[in-house]
């Protein structure tokens, strides 16, 4: 699975693979850092190297994800998910927003005006819908999740049931003509782009990738890996260029396009380049085992209305660690959301977790 808790999964669990988690967390944050800047779009329209670099960046989050998903794959394949596990991260979803909510509730009962003066705004406004829907809007991705996490037994029984040469085939065809679907829909007419239904198909073929990889301990070269991901992001950059430079059109932004062929590249290439790796930390596997509290925790209607207010590279916009600044904030968010889900983990969560499980 993407998450695990338990003290001896940190310990047995390969410390290449949990760096990995901790990356790709990181990942999701430089996106959410730069795309929910409140001058995100002053910053990535005046066509300078520093625009270019940040829109490059904003689309990090997404790779994120297909490295989540080729990470559950990959493990799942081999070992089936429990409803239980499951359930639990349902259920830590669903406090973690109630907690959210009690905390505004608090500020605004204090008198902290910035809540007060916006708690009818959408953001805030929309965490409190989530409170009584916790798996649609800002956490599209945990909804995701655990509807493929549900699907994953027959998913994997498909993967393993079909020739490997056959697998090999549908993916490599269904992937290209997918994405390239994608690709003429938005071109043809954004109304009918894939970004709903077409979310879940996306890290349905990243799932079963990553399955296929995992069942047959397919690996490549040191050197494969690297000219697959510098590849990845020299096309993500002239990607971006076009956005930036020559208005290529809101409807292909690198942020907001969930099906960018680009970030499927980009996380496969680093996907197997941490396969290679040969690390063995308890302090990785321990970090990582947090990453969907970090994730639950930074990742809110409310959270993202404030967090990047405070944490806030358009201050550094005009200097070079602008180039730096994402991701020093990103290291910092994600230690500080860790600690966090220590404390409320300790104290109320897992005890009502395992409670109700």
């Amino acid at each position: 699975m993407i998450f695990m808790r338990k003290e001896e999964n940190r310990l047995n669990r390969e410390s290449n693979i949990e760096l990995l988690r901790i990356v790709a967390m990181l990942m999701v944050i430089v996106c959410h850092c730069i795309g929910w800047n409140p001058y995100f779009s002053s910053m990535t329209q005046d066509g300078s190297v520093r625009s270019i670099f940040l829109e490059s960046l904003s689309g990090l989050g997404k790779v994120g994800v297909h490295i989540f998903f080729l990470i559950s794959g990959y493990f799942t394949i081999l070992k089936p998910v429990k409803a239980k596990s499951l359930a639990k991260i349902w259920i830590k979803g669903y406090l973690y927003k109630v907690l959210i909510a009690l905390f505004a509730f608090t500020l605004l009962a204090v008198g902290y005006t910035s809540i007060r003066d916006n708690i009818f705004s959408e953001g805030v406004t929309m965490h409190f819908l989530e409170v009584f829907n916790p798996t649609t809007t800002e956490w599209w991705f945990l909804s995701t999740y655990i509807i493929i996490m549900v699907a994953s037994p027959f998913i994997a029984n498909v993967v393993k049931k079909v020739k490997r040469a056959k697998m090999k085939r549908f993916l490599i065809i269904f992937g290209f003509l997918f994405y390239l679907a994608s690709f003429l829909f938005r071109l043809e007419d954004p109304i009918l782009n894939f970004d709903g239904f077409g979310t879940y198909i996306t890290y349905l073929i990243t799932f079963m990738v990553g399955a296929y990889i995992g069942l047959y301990k397919i690996k490549l070269s040191h050197q494969t890996t690297y000219i697959w991901a510098i590849f990845s992001y020299l096309i993500t950059l002239a990607w971006s260029i076009a956005v930036v430079k020559f208005g290529f059109g809101t409807g292909y932004r690198y942020d907001t396009w969930n099906n960018h062929f680009t970030h499927f590249i980009m996380a496969l290439s680093i996907f197997f380049m941490f396969l290679n790796l040969k690390i063995n930390m308890k302090i990785i596997n321990v970090l990582a085992s947090y990453s969907l509290g970090v994730y639950l925790l930074h990742n809110s209607a409310l959270s993202n209305r404030y967090l990047w207010k405070v944490f806030d590279i358009h201050i550094f916009y005009n200097s070079y660690l602008i180039y730096f600044a994402p991701f020093i904030f990103a290291v910092v968010v994600y230690l500080l959301c860790t600690m966090l889900d220590y404390v409320l983990s300790k104290i109320i969560v897992n005890r009502v977790a395992n409670l109700l499980t």
